[in-house]
């Protein structure tokens, strides 16, 4: 059953065959797919399903790349015919993201599918206790950082074709957060994001071929959501019920990594429903991956 506040009576959270990313209709193949944050947590996830969708080229983008690298690693364990690469950058270093993405479009002939999983879970105290030196920093990930990512992909599909701008789905992902009332100490992570998605629609609009999705990713057991439950009890549970993905990658074996994958999977494979061209009339809006 769904926890107040919710916009239904029942949430659901597990996958179906509808959405299962192998779905000849969901398939990704000729299009090239890009994943900030994907050295570990639900962008580790995102790149398994989204492999499984079939795309010509699959593309990592992160901070670390020994974590980047492993997850390349769990990906190929199930889908070694995907082309991947892997790219370390700094999110809101302009001139890292777009030499990455450039490379990427220059190879492949550009972006299809960006998929916005970098994020930063900002200082989680009352307002009243927030320090004004450095309420900035999650705002310069979760919003600079937002915007040098989209400024890159446009920028960088125009390099391969200067005469037509190439449509690209970006995909960001946000928190229901920001529709509902406030929650204590939550005030620095949810505002940065909803500045994030005002952001976004801002720019898809300046830019029409960007088809935009923001979208809720359920709350799921990750780095920053255990990070989360140490400083605050959490006021919902878990919408995946297996253990917390590692991010540590070098202290635990393969076959634990590819079970942890999984436990923050079940709301990744929607993801992939959202590339679709036939999507036009929900795109710029914020969905639920749980419904």
């Amino acid at each position: 059953m769904a926890t107040p506040p919710s916009y239904t009576k029942t949430t659901h959270t597990a996958t179906y065959a509808g959405i299962n990313p192998t779905q000849p209709g969901l398939s990704t193949a000729g299009k090239v797919v890009l994943i900030t944050g994907a050295s570990g947590g639900i962008g580790r996830a995102t790149a398994s399903s989204f492999a499984a969708s079939g795309p010509r080229a699959l593309i990592l983008l992160g901070r670390r790349a020994d974590a980047l690298a492993e997850t390349a690693t769990i990906v190929r364990t199930s889908h070694a015919e995907v082309t991947i690469q892997t790219h370390e950058a700094e999110l809101c270093d302009a001139a890292s993201v777009r030499n990455a993405m450039n490379k990427v479009a220059a190879e492949f002939g550009g972006i299809d599918i960006l998929v916005h999983c970098a994020g930063v879970l900002a200082p989680v105290v009352p307002l009243l206790e927030a320090d004004p030196a450095t309420f900035l920093d999650g705002y310069k990930t979760t919003v600079v950082g937002t915007l040098v990512t989209a400024q890159a992909v446009v920028l960088a599909n125009r390099t391969v074709s200067a005469s037509e701008d190439k449509p690209v789905t970006f995909i960001n992902l946000t928190t229901a957060g920001i529709l509902f009332p406030p929650f204590p100490g939550m005030g620095a992570y949810v505002s940065s994001k909803m500045a994030a998605v005002k952001l976004l629609q801002s720019f898809a609009t300046e830019n029409p071929q960007v088809r935009l999705h923001n979208v809720h990713p359920g709350l799921l057991r990750t780095a920053m959501s255990a990070k989360l439950a140490e400083t605050i009890q959490l006021p919902y549970a878990y919408d995946d019920s297996r253990p917390l993905l590692i991010s540590n990658c070098s202290t635990i074996d393969r076959a634990t990594l590819v079970q942890s994958v999984s436990a923050v999977s079940a709301s990744s494979p929607m993801l992939i429903t959202l590339h679709d061209d036939e999507d036009d009339d929900i795109a710029a809006d914020c969905g639920w991956l749980s419904w």
